[in-house]
């Protein structure tokens, strides 16, 4: 059973990368981009085909994310010259750059100051009535 704090720091996280990913004007669900980027630079040279397969979604949707990242510099793909047919995936600099910078605005920030001018206070979800 998923806690209230458990779903905010989700939450909290889902839209740090989704901040990101904006700010990179990266299309795409938001999970499949960063799954797939993640997945292309951990095992260099995974082919598409394993991708599909690890990502159990339909293959043009993969296909479609796939030409989008490519297109936007985060993804390189190149058939294999022993068969044709296989594509391999691998991240470009650009690529391993956005996930690095992902990494980052997923650590926790330092703690606030209570109090100082300037900086906004924590809400304490936990601490609303009823919830």
């Amino acid at each position: 059973m998923a806690t209230v704090k458990g779903l905010r720091k989700f939450a909290e996280q889902a839209i740090k990368v989704e901040r990101v990913l904006n700010k990179d004007h990266v299309a795409g669900s938001t999970g499949r981009v960063v799954y797939l980027l993640t997945m292309a630079d951990r095992y260099a040279g995974v082919s598409q085909k394993e991708a599909v397969a690890k990502m159990a979604l339909p293959k043009d949707a993969v296909s479609k994310l796939v030409g989008s990242l490519v297109d936007a510099g985060l993804l390189t793909q190149a058939r294999e010259s022993s068969n044709p047919r296989i594509k391999r995936l691998a991240t470009t600099d650009s690529g391993r750059d956005l996930l690095r910078r992902l990494k980052t605005a997923l650590q926790p920030p330092p703690p606030l100051a209570a109090g100082v001018e300037g900086q906004p206070i924590g809400f304490d979800f936990n601490s609303v009535e009823g919830g």
